[in-house]
This record gives structure tokens, sequence and C-alpha cells, in this order.
């Protein structure tokens, strides 16, 4: 079974034609498991979900941003400790009284008995459940009897259904229900205005009277002091002042400090309760400041700094990247954010945490960098390559899979290959001063054949394979590590060779078949000159004889092969303005053997196509091809010596 990381992933994968609504509705649905994490990541994608669906007037939004915030559970613990606080803080401000009165720090006049507000106590009741009937957003008309508060609140109602689009309804006794209707009676919503304005003055009012009257005037500050006591009352009483101050025709939005204020309710909160990072996230969608979040983000995950507000231990990290890296992408498809290297580094971060041995989900990976811009994507992708170690099949798979999501999987190969080449070269490995023709155990080398493994898994890319082929070659050719040279070309799939059949023509294709013929040269002259040495003694038998003609006839079938390849690659111009340093090593060496293969097989060869002195006068003639690389390579007396 998919764990999350993964449902995200194929969401992610799959939603292209999907519209914001859908997609935060799939992520909301797949946040509910009861976590505390998880509950405040579902909450999270409750607001997008409204922020994608609100389109239609800035009163709505606010209207859906409130009912949103209203459908959060009340944590009861949290509650009581506030309760717990209060209390406490109530009984030390008594105790500061007495000690101030008898210390007569006060006038005679303020020692007296504070007179005390008279409280009805069944209106009170009735106050309290009133509001914290749209304290949970609950828009039920209501009708107890209170001819005056049913009025009030249920114009209340009334109003903020239209502000939802649900249409009116909830009218109070006496005037036309409308549950249809869409606009709002500016001189009847003026007269309503007035009479909340009054009776929210009424000097009987408890605190939940007072509560009452704040939420239908939309008294925002008064509000705050009275009943804002954790992070979403703050946010549900501005919504609901923004709400009524909209549908009083004022241009308002929800200001920065509103936004600290709410903030600060989470001091109560435990360190690492995750509500602390959700709220934050929350905070920047509601006041535009998302920027300014992914910047704290990008300095708590990745700087690791701020790590006391964003919850991060083992598994909230994971989870912490999770969603960030898929608010980051929806927020960029839907919404418009703009790429910055925070956001992107996010995102990053997230796909190698993904790639590591313990958490390797290959899908989250692919899918994730799909979304990045091509320069991105080519960079995140190719990272994840370079240090996957698995066989030739299983990076076929890879790169399927990049090309299912969408990537750019020739210029991810490309750039995998170069990187990791780039990577082996800088080991800086001690080239050998003789040519060896031993097998290497040295893994150090093993980063290069990886570099040329990932061009090898898709066909596409065979030109950029047989580059790369060459590149490595004249590498080791370099270090004359022969051996290495040679299982280059055993990489390549038999197949490929098939297919350079057809390219014969082309200059990579016919440097490639020429750097197989320097190496296989070198690697088969030693078997050459123990072939040469070890011709059958002639006792005047048959079976001498026979021994002797099967020599001689081998002794010719390896000769000509060697005298083809070296003229081959001497006619050739091989490497000649590539790579001058590789020449100056071998073309003198080439030389040398050719002469020695011509003059020790003169007498037990009469068809040799070549002699001795015609090689003098070729190479003579030729002396503008092989001087700077017989001089360059300070062997001029050696070939002397042998020519």
């Amino acid at each position: 079974m998919a764990d999350i990381f993964d449902q995200f992933a194929q969401i992610l994968k799959s939603g292209s034609d999907s519209t914001a609504l859908q997609i935060a509705k799939e992520y909301e649905s797949l946040s509910q498991n009861g976590d505390p994490f998880l509950s405040c990541e579902n909450h999270t994608w409750e607001l997008l979900a409204v922020l994608a669906s609100t389109n239609k007037s800035i009163v709505h939004r606010y209207a859906s941003i409130r009912q949103w915030v209203s459908k959060i559970p009340i944590d009861h613990v949290l509650a009581e400790k506030i309760m717990e606080l209060e209390i406490i803080e109530q009984e030390i401000e008594e105790e500061l009284n007495v000690i101030v009165r008898k210390n007569r720090m006060l006038r005679q006049d303020d020692e007296r008995p504070a007179k005390r507000r008279h409280v009805d106590d069944a209106l009170e009741q009735l106050y309290q459940a009133r509001f914290k009937q749209l304290r949970h957003g609950d828009l039920t008309p209501a009708v107890d009897g209170q001819k005056t508060l049913d009025y009030v609140f249920n114009e209340y109602i009334h109003y903020n259904r239209i502000a939802l689009g649900k249409g009116g309804g909830g009218r109070a006794a006496g005037k036309r229900y409308d549950d249809t209707a869409t606009s709002v009676d500016s001189k009847e919503r003026s007269a309503w205005r007035d009479c909340v304005t009054h009776m929210a003055k009424h000097e009987e009012l408890g605190k939940y009277g007072q509560a009452l009257y704040y939420t239908l005037c939309g008294n925002i500050k008064e509000q705050c002091e009275l009943v804002g006591k954790t992070f979403e009352d703050v946010i549900w009483i501005c919504m609901n002042g923004l709400v009524e101050d909209t549908m009083d025709g004022k241009t308002v939005e929800i200001t920065d400090e509103r936004i600290r204020i709410a903030l600060e309710k989470d001091e109560i909160l435990e360190k690492g309760d995750p509500r602390i990072l959700f709220h934050r996230i929350q905070s920047s969608m509601l006041n535009g400041t998302v920027t300014h979040m992914i910047r704290t983000l990008y300095d708590g995950l990745i700087k690791n700094t701020h790590t006391a507000d964003l919850c991060l231990n083992d598994f909230c990290r994971e989870n912490t990247l999770r969603f960030v890296s898929t608010w980051i992408l929806f927020g960029r498809k839907y919404f418009g954010w703009k790429e910055d290297p925070y956001s992107t580094a996010l995102v990053a971060a997230y796909v190698q945490l993904n790639a590591q041995p313990h958490t390797f989900r290959p899908i989250v990976i692919a899918s994730y960098a799909a979304r990045l811009s091509l320069h991105d994507q080519i960079l995140v992708y190719s990272n994840f390559l370079q240090d996957f170690d698995g066989d030739r099949e299983e990076c076929r798979v890879l790169c399927q899979l990049g090309k299912e999501v969408g990537l750019d999987m020739p210029m991810i190969l490309i750039r995998t290959n170069n990187n990791l080449y780039e990577k082996a070269v800088a080991q800086k490995i001690a080239g050998s001063t003789t040519f060896n023709m031993r097998p290497i155990s040295d893994t150090r080398y093993d980063m290069f054949f990886r570099a040329l493994d990932w061009l090898l898994v898709d066909d596409e890319l065979i030109p950029e394979a047989i580059r790369s082929a060459n590149e490595l070659v004249n590498y080791f050719l370099s270090q004359r590590q022969l051996q290495l040279a040679e299982k280059v070309f055993e990489t390549i799939p038999s197949y490929l060779y098939e297919k350079l059949v057809l390219c014969w023509k082309d200059e990579a294709v016919c440097t490639f078949h020429l750097n197989q013929k320097v190496v296989n040269v070198f690697l088969e002259y030693p078997p050459w000159e123990t072939l040469l040495s070890s011709r059958p003694k002639d006792s005047g038998s048959l079976k001498d004889l026979q021994d002797i003609y099967a020599w001689r006839d081998e002794l010719e079938r390896q000769t000509l092969k060697l005298e083809d390849s070296i003229l081959d690659i001497l006619e050739s111009n091989w490497l000649k303005g590539v790579s001058s340093d590789v020449r100056q090593i071998y073309i003198p060496e080439l030389i040398i053997r050719l002469h020695h293969i011509l003059l020790a097989t003169s007498e037990h060869i009469s068809n040799a196509k070549t002699s001795s002195s015609e090689l003098v006068t070729f190479v003579t003639e030729n002396k503008s091809s092989f001087f700077d690389d017989i001089s360059n390579s300070h062997n001029w007396d050696k070939v002397i010596q042998e020519l």
C-alpha cells in the first residue's frame, strides 16, 4: 500500500487537467487521519480550497475564510489551560489592588466598591448560545421570543448568507423570507446597523452579550480583547469584521498588525506544536506574505535556523518538506506564485530526502522534479540520478518514469553523464608510466562507467553515448590504462554496434572505431610477439611440418590484422587537432611497432602488404603529420633507431 508521500506524488502526477479546488480537496482527503501534524495540514488544504473557489467577490472570500476557521475544532485542553491562566492573572491583579489600597496609592473615591453591572443571567446564557452558534459557523435563523434580538440576529444571518452566496433567508418576523436574495438593500442594512450599534452600547450586557453584539457590529479591536484567546479566535474575529465592513461599502483587508496579534496567541502552545508552523503558513496566505514565509521555511528547513518555530523532529521534518513542496508547486500552478531560489531549494530538498536508501520513492522524486522549470528539473533529477547506483535495467526504469511525468530525459541524462564524468576526473587518479594491459580493481574508476551507462539507457542518445565513449577512451589512453579503454568498448551493447555500421561516415563513429583499433593493437601486440617467438621446431616429420604451416598461417593472419589496423590509424590522422597529448603517446609507438612487425615477419610472410622500407618512405613523406607527435613525445631517437 502506498504511503502518504507516494499518494501525494500520484495526485501531482495525474492532476494536470484538474482544477485548483479539485486538487486541494484531494490533498485534503489524504490528511484526515487525526494525527496532530496531519490535522493541521488538513485545515491548511481546506483553506487553500477556499482560496481557490472564492473568486466571486472579496466579501465572498472573507465570509468563506470565516466559515473555514469556524469549522476548526476547538482544543478543549488548550481552552482549559487559557482559563487557568486567566484565573491566575485575575487573582494576581486582585492581590495587587489590595496592596495598592493598603498603601493608599489610590484616591479615596477609588476605594469605594465599583458599581456592579446588573446582568440578566438567563439573557446572558441566550447571548452565549447565539455567539457560540455564530462562532461555529452556524447560520441558522433563530426565534426565541426576544423580538429585538431576533431581528438583529436574523438580519445578520440574512446578510451573511448572501455574502456566502447561499441566498438570503433568516429574515426577522414580519419581513419577506427570500432564500434566493443575492444583494443587500442598503437602506435596510443601514437601519439594522444603527439598531445593532445602539444595542451594543447597552450597559447591562455581560461578556457574551458584548461578544455577540461585537460580532454583529463587526467590531474587531474590542472583540479581540474580550474573546480573542487563540489564533483561530482572532482570525475569525478579523474575518467577521472584514465581512461587515465590506458589506457596508468599505475597502478593507487584513492587516499585518492583526496577523501579529493572532500569531502571538500561539505563545501558549508547547514548543514543536505543529499549529505554530501551520498558523504562520495560513497567515502568509491571508495577508499576502507567502514569499517571506517561503524564505523563513528555507532558513528553517535548509539552513537549520528558526527550528523552534518549524516543528522539526524527524517525522515532522519529512512531512513538513512534503507539505511545503506540494504547497509551493500548488501555488505556482494555480495562484501564480513566482519561482525563486528559496522555493526551488525547498522542493529540491524534498526530492533529495526521497532519494535516501531508507526513504527511496522514485515516483515522488520524478513527480516533484517535473513541476520545476526546465533548468531546475534538469538540475534536480540529474543530481538524483548521479547518486543512484542501481543496475542498467533499474536505471532504464527511472528514465521511463521521468518520461511519463514529462521530464526532459535526454537533457537530464546528458547532464548526469557530464556531472559524473567531471566528478570522476576530479579524483585525479594517477596514470601509469607504462602501457598497462592488466585488469584494474580500483573502484574509483567505476564512476567513469556509471557516467557512460546513463547515456546507454535511452536509444535516442546513441550519438551522445558514442561521444562520451570516445571521451572516456581518450582519458584512459592518456593514462596508458588500456584495459580500462577496452572495458569501454565492452560496455557498449552489441545491438548498438549494428546501428553504428549505418553511421560509418559520422565523425564520432569513425573516431570510435579508430579508438577501438588503437586499443586492440596494443592489446594484441604482446600475444603476437609470443606467437612470433614460438615457431614450432622442424624435425622433418609430417606433424612438425603441419604445425609450422599452421603457425605461419596464424602469424600471417595476426600480422596482417595488426598491419591493417595501424595503417588505418596512421593514414586517418586519428585525433589530429583533437587530443595532441594522446597522439604523442601512441603515434610514435604505433610507427615503431609496425616497423618491428614488418621486419620480424618479412621472411615468414611473402605477400605482406607493406615492407619496412615502404613504411620509412610513408613516414618521411607524411612527416608533417607525424613530426609534432614524435618531437613532442621526445622519441625521435627511438624512432630513428628503429627505422
